[in-house]
C-alpha cells in the first residue's frame, strides 16, 4: 500500500489507469512479499539476481498491462478474475525460475503463499469492519493519521501475518520435498480451494456496493477456506510425519527382535561352555597348582551370569551390558526387581534398555576418572507406579535437559539419535512417562520412567 501511494504522483499521468495501477501495485507487492517469507529456504539458481531483476521488470510491465485491460474491457468481471488467476501463475512461474526445488514442491508453496497472503488480507478486513470502519471504502486504521501513516501501518500488519505464518507452516513443507505424490495430493486440493476462492472474492467485489452483509461473509468465508487450505495441508504432513515415525519404530523393533535373539543364544550358548569348562577344571588338580586351576576359574566366571533380578529376559540384557563394562572397566551397580516389569515384551524390554544402557555406557566410556566410569540401574515397584532409573557420568560439556534437544554425537546423522526416540515411543506405548536430569556440575545424566501399573493389564 505504501510504495502504491508513492507511486500514485506518477499514476496521475495516466489518469485512466491510475486508479487500477494502484490495485494491481499492491497486488504484485503483496504477493512478492509473502512468498519472500516461503522461499527464503529454498536453494536458489545459478544468476539469482538476474532472474530477480527479470521478476520485478515482469511485474511492472504485468501492472500496466493488466490496469489497461481493466480499462480496455470496462471492469469486466471474468476479465477481473481472470487476471487474478494470471497473477497466480505468474507468481508460481518466477518461483520456479529461481529456485532449484521441483514443480511439485513450487506448486504446493505457491497455493500456500496465496492462502496466506488472502487469510491475512481478510484478517485484516475483518478486523477494519469490527473497528467500525468500512474496508469498502478506507483503510483507514487510525483516524486522522494520514493516508501515508495508514499505509505504512496496513502494509506492517500483513507483512506481521505473513511472517507469522511462514514460520508456522514453512519448515514442515520443506521436510517433504521429496514426497511429491503427497504434495501432488495436496496441491489438487489446495487448487481446487484456492480457485473456489478467486472466483467468490472477484464476484463479491463486483456486488459489494449493494450489500454490507454480504461482504462481510464473504471476507469471513474466503477466511475459513483460506485457513482450510493451510490446516488441510499441516495436517495431512503431520499425519505422514507420524505414519513415518511409526514405521520407522516398526522397523526398529524388528531389528531388535533379530538381535536379541542373537544375543539370548549366544549367551545361552557362553554359559553352557563355561559351566562345562569350570567341572574340566577339576580334572587339572595335580597337574597344575593351585593357584593356577583357581586362576583359571576366576577367568572363566567373569562370563557365568551373575545377574538374578527373576525376570530371565533382564538378566540376559543386563548380563549382555555387564561383559561391556567388564572390558571397558566400567562399574554397573544393578538394584532391580526383575517382576516388576513383567507386563512389557521381551522386544519392547530389550529395545528399551539396550539403547538406554548402550547411551550410558558411550558416555561413561570417556570418562577418565576411574572412580566416576559408573553406570546405575534402579528397577523397582514404587506405590502405585513401576519406576526405572538409569544414570550415568558423562565428560565436559552441557546436556539438554530437553529430549526434543539432545542430538546425537555421532557422524552419521541419518541413521543415528533414534535411540531416545525408540525408549520415548516404548514408554508411550506402555502409557508411561519419561523424564530427563541432567546435572552439568557433576556431569550427571539421569534416564527416569515410570509405568502405571492399573495400565499394564491390557498388555
Amino acid at each position: 500500500m505504501t510504495i502504491a501511494l508513492l507511486l500514485a504522483p506518477l499514476f496521475n499521468y495516466l489518469p485512466s489507469i491510475s486508479y487500477y495501477l494502484i490495485i494491481y501495485t499492491m497486488q504484485f507487492f503483496e504477493v512478492s512479499v509473502c512468498s519472500a517469507f516461503f522461499v527464503f529456504n529454498l536453494e536458489r539458481r545459478k544468476h539469482f539476481i538476474w532472474y530477480l531483476i527479470l521478476y520485478f521488470v515482469l511485474a511492472i510491465g504485468l501492472i500496466f498491462l493488466f490496469s489497461y485491460l481493466r480499462m480496455l474491457f470496462n471492469d469486466s468481471t471474468l476479465i477481473r478474475m481472470i487476471l487474478t488467476f494470471l497473477i497466480y501463475i505468474f507468481a508460481f512461474g518466477m518461483i520456479n525460475l529461481l529456485f532449484k526445488s521441483s514443480m511439485v514442491m513450487n506448486c504446493t508453496i505457491t497455493i500456500r503463499i496465496l492462502a496466506v497472503r488472502e487469510l491475512t488480507d481478510a484478517i485484516f478486513n475483518i478486523i477494519i469492519l469490527l473497528s467500525g470502519n468500512d474496508t469498502r471504502y478506507t483503510i483507514e486504521i487510525v483516524p486522522n493519521a494520514g493516508n501515508y501513516v495508514n499505509a505504512l501501518l496496513y502494509d506492517v500488519i500483513h507483512i506481521a501475518f505473513h511472517l507469522t505464518f511462514a514460520l508456522i507452516f514453512n519448515s514442515q513443507l520443506i521436510n517433504h520435498e521429496k514426497d511429491k505424490k503427497l504434495l501432488s495430493q495436496y496441491g489438487v486440493l489446495g487448487l481446487i480451494i484456492v480457485s473456489f476462492m478467486c472466483v467468490i472474492k472477484t464476484f463479491v467485489l463486483e456486488y459489494e456496493p449493494e450489500s454490507y452483509i454480504l461482504y462481510i461473509l464473504s471476507m469471513v468465508l474466503i477466511g475459513l477456506l483460506s485457513l482450510c487450505v493451510l490446516a488441510m495441508q499441516y495436517f495431512i504432513l503431520k499425519g505422514r510425519d507420524y505414519r513415518q515415525e511409526i514405521n520407522l519404530m516398526e522397523r526398529v523393533l524388528y531389528f531388535e527382535k533379530k538381535q536379541y535373539e542373537t544375543v539370548k543364544e549366544s549367551i545361552e550358548s557362553i554359559n553352557m561352555k563355561c559351566h562345562d569348562i569350570k567341572h574340566q577344571l577339576d580334572n587339572f588338580q595335580g597337574k597344575l597348582t593351585t593357584e593356577e586351576v583357581e586362576l583359571l576359574k576366576k577367568s572363566v566366571e567373569i562370563y557365568d551370569l551373575s545377574i538374578q533380578t527373576g525376570n530371565q529376559n533382564l538378566d540376559t540384557i543386563l548380563y549382555e551390558k555387564q561383559l561391556l563394562c567388564n572390558k571397558h572397566q566400567i562399574r554397573l551397580d544393578v538394584l532391580a526387581d526383575g517382576q516388576a516389569i513383567y507386563f512389557m515384551s521381551d522386544v519392547h524390554l530389550y529395545t528399551l534398555l539396550n539403547n538406554a544402557l548402550t547411551n550410558a555406557l558411550e558416555s561413561v566410556s570417556k570418562v577418565e576418572d576411574s572412580s566416576k566410569r559408573l553406570i546405575g540401574f534402579i528397577l523397582r515397584n514404587q506405590d502405585q507406579d513401576v519406576y526405572l532409573e538409569i544414570y550415568n557420568y558423562f565428560k565436559g560439556g552441557v546436556i539438554p535437559s530437553d529430549i526434543e534437544q539432545i542430538k546425537t554425537t555421532k557422524e552419521d546423522k541419518n541413521h543415528h539419535g533414534l535411540g531416545l526416540k525408540s525408549i520415548k515411543h516404548i514408554v508411550d506405548f506402555y502409557h508411561g512417562t519419561m523424564d530427563i536430569k541432567v546435572d552439568n556440575e557433576k556431569g550427571m545424566f539421569f534416564l527416569k520412567i515410570n509405568f502405571p501399573k492399573n495400565k499394564h493389564s491390557s498388555h
